[in-house]
C-alpha cells in the first residue's frame, strides 16, 4: 500500500467516527447521560439536553411476588418499541410439558 493510499484510508476511518458533541461546553470528550426514565440525553457537563424521546433498547424486567412472598422475575421481554406497533405484544407459553404435547400430536 502506497503512503498515498494508507492517508487516504486512516481520513476516510476517521470520518466512521461518529461523536456526539455538546454544543455548550464544546468538550471532545462529554460526560453523556442516558435518562430512560424520561427519554433523554443529557450533557453531564452542563445539563444541556441533546436528545429527546430515545428508545430504551435494554429488556423489560418486572418482578412479581409469588405465594411464598418470594421474589419472581416471572417476566422479561423486549423493549417496547414505537415504530413497531404490536411488535411487544408477544406471548411465550412454558415449555413445560412440550413433549406430552408433541407425543399427543403425533398420536392422532
Amino acid at each position: 500500500m502506497s503512503e498515498e493510499e494508507s492517508s487516504t484510508s486512516s481520513v476516510i476511518l476517521s470520518d466512521l467516527n461518529i461523536r456526539l458533541i455538546c454544543p455548550i461546553c464544546k468538550n471532545p470528550q462529554p460526560k453523556i447521560i442516558e435518562e430512560y426514565a424520561n427519554g433523554d440525553l443529557v450533557c453531564g457537563e452542563c445539563g444541556l439536553v441533546l436528545d429527546d424521546h430515545i428508545i430504551d433498547t435494554r429488556s423489560e424486567w418486572r418482578t412479581f411476588q409469588n405465594d411464598y412472598n418470594e421474589k419472581d422475575a416471572s417476566r422479561v421481554g423486549a423493549p417496547a418499541d414505537p415504530f413497531l406497533p404490536g411488535a411487544a405484544l408477544k406471548t411465550t407459553i412454558s415449555s413445560k410439558g412440550k413433549n406430552d404435547l408433541t407425543k399427543t400430536q403425533s398420536n392422532c
